[in-house]
C-alpha cells in the first residue's frame, strides 16, 4: 500500500504514491457502490443515441469536467463511442484552474484513486516527458488542487478497466507552450498509436472568464468543427475563447501540423449547459462531447 498525499502542509514527494480523490461527494458519489451504479446508468441511458457512432479509429475525445448532474450524460456519450480497440494507455490533458504555471505539471503518484478503484499512472511515459521537455515538471500540488482529470476517471475505469494513464496539467495557454505540448504528446503516440487514447478534459465556455457564453460557446464549437488550432490560439489571446481547456484542445489539433502528424476528423456529438440544470442565467457554463478519429500521416 502506498502513501497518500495527506494535506498540502504535510506534502512529502518521496512518500507520495497515491493521488486521492478530492471532489468525491461533490462532483460524484463518494461511495463506491453508488458511484458504480450512477456511472453504469449513464452509459446505459446513452447507449441508444451512440449506437452506430462507435468507431475503432477514435483516438481522442473532448469531454466536460463538471459534476455528474451537469455533464455526466455528455461524458458518457463521448466514451460510449469507443469500440473494442485494445487501448492500453490514456493520455489525459487538462488545464489548471488556479495558479497556472508556465509549463506542464506531472504527478509523482503511481496511482490515482477513486471510491472503489485505483488507476495506475504510466511512470515510463511520465519520465519520458520529463526527459524531452524543459517545460515539464513534477508538481503534485497542482494535481492535488485540480479536479478536471479526476472526474474523467470513473468513465475511463468503466469502459477501459485495465488501462494506465498519463495525467498532464497544462498551465498558461501560451502559443509556445501549446506547440510544445503538441510535440510532447505526438512523441508518445506516434510509436504507440493503436494502443493509445487521448482525452481532453474541457468545458466549452465559462462565466468566470467570459461575458457572452452563447457567443463564446459558438466560437469554440466552430473552431473545433474546423479543427482550427491557430484560431483557438488567437481566440485565447483575444478573449473570444473562454473554454478552460482550449489550450489543450489546440495542442491536440496542432499535431496535424507536425512532420508525419495525425490526420483528423471531428464529430461534435452533443452539447448542453449548466442553465438547463440550475437555471442560473448569470453563471452559465457550456459543455460538449466530441469524438475525433485519426491516423498517422506521412512525412
Amino acid at each position: 500500500m502506498g502513501e497518500k498525499f495527506g494535506t498540502l502542509n504535510s506534502y512529502d514527494r518521496k512518500n507520495t504514491k497515491i493521488r486521492p480523490p478530492i471532489v468525491d461527494g461533490i462532483f460524484y458519489p463518494d461511495k463506491k457502490d453508488k458511484l458504480a451504479e450512477e456511472i453504469d446508468l449513464l452509459f446505459k441511458e446513452t447507449l441508444k443515441e451512440t449506437r452506430g457512432k462507435k468507431k475503432n479509429d477514435i483516438f481522442a475525445l473532448v469531454t466536460p469536467h463538471a459534476a455528474l448532474e451537469y455533464s455526466g450524460r455528455l461524458t458518457a456519450v463521448a466514451y460510449n463511442t469507443l469500440s473494442e480497440r485494445m487501448i492500453e494507455t490514456v493520455i489525459i490533458l487538462a488545464s489548471m484552474h488556479r495558479d497556472p504555471i508556465r509549463g506542464f505539471a506531472l504527478p509523482t503518484a503511481s496511482f490515482f484513486e477513486l471510491p472503489g478503484f485505483r488507476i495506475p499512472v504510466n511512470r515510463e511515459y511520465i519520465e519520458k516527458i520529463l526527459s524531452i521537455s524543459k517545460y515539464a515538471i513534477y508538481d503534485d500540488i497542482s494535481h492535488f488542487e485540480e479536479h478536471s482529470i479526476e472526474v474523467q476517471l470513473p468513465f475511463i475505469h468503466h469502459v477501459l478497466p485495465k488501462v494506465d494513464i498519463v495525467p498532464i496539467l497544462m498551465g498558461m495557454a501560451e502559443e509556445k507552450l501549446i506547440m510544445e505540448l503538441s510535440r510532447v504528446i505526438f512523441s508518445l503516440v506516434k510509436e504507440n498509436f493503436s494502443s493509445m487514447l487521448i482525452v481532453v478534459s474541457s468545458n466549452m465556455s465559462s462565466y468566470l472568464t467570459g461575458k457572452d457564453w452563447k457567443g463564446e460557446e459558438a466560437e469554440m464549437l466552430r473552431l473545433i468543427g474546423e479543427q482550427d488550432w491557430k484560431g483557438m490560439i488567437n481566440g485565447i489571446r483575444q478573449g473570444k475563447v473562454t473554454a478552460c481547456g482550449a489550450g489543450c484542445i489546440a495542442s491536440l489539433y496542432a499535431m496535424q501540423s507536425l512532420p508525419g502528424g495525425v490526420k483528423m476528423e471531428t464529430s461534435i456529438l452533443d452539447r448542453t449547459n449548466s442553465y438547463l440544470v440550475n437555471h442560473d442565467e448569470k453563471k452559465v457554463i457550456s459543455y460538449a462531447a466530441v469524438a475525433i478519429t485519426g491516423a498517422i500521416g506521412s512525412e
